[in-house]
């Protein structure tokens, strides 16, 4: 191997390092999602949030406190999570709400599933179009 080689090898590292980062971050949201449906929830991320939010595939229980206003809780794509999990809880006992919608996917046949009870709460299975109210 001739010196340039070797030297046009670790000039090309950096590239090589964020693209297998970006492999890296795909495979764990996917190991994510099948270790939280082994374990059928025994292992389970707890996230608390008082300001819209973003599902992950992390995600298990989503607890909302909208004691300041209403919000919204966006869930992954139905396609992109198949026999995902998700519990979205509204904590607070007031009269706000919580959207719940998916970017893609209904929730029981409708764009949004929305929480209006009193430390109501939603869970909800996706069958890989579409999640499901259980």
């Amino acid at each position: 191997m001739s010196r340039y080689s070797k030297v046009s090898q670790i000039e090309k590292f950096p590239e090589d390092a964020r693209a297998l980062s970006q492999v890296l971050g795909r495979v764990y949201a996917r190991l994510a999602a099948a270790i939280n449906l082994l374990s059928d929830g025994l292992v389970c991320e707890v996230t608390s949030k008082s300001a819209d939010y973003s599902a992950s595939a992390g995600d298990w229980l989503i607890k909302m406190d909208a004691t300041s206003g209403n919000l919204a809780v966006t869930l992954l794509a139905a396609s992109d999570v198949m026999g995902k999990r998700y519990i979205v809880k509204k904590t607070d006992a007031t009269a706000n709400t919580v959207t719940v919608s998916a970017v893609s996917g209904n929730i029981d046949g409708a764009a949004t599933s929305v929480i209006s009870a009193a430390r109501g709460s939603i869970e909800v299975v996706s069958d890989g179009s579409n999640y499901w109210v259980i």
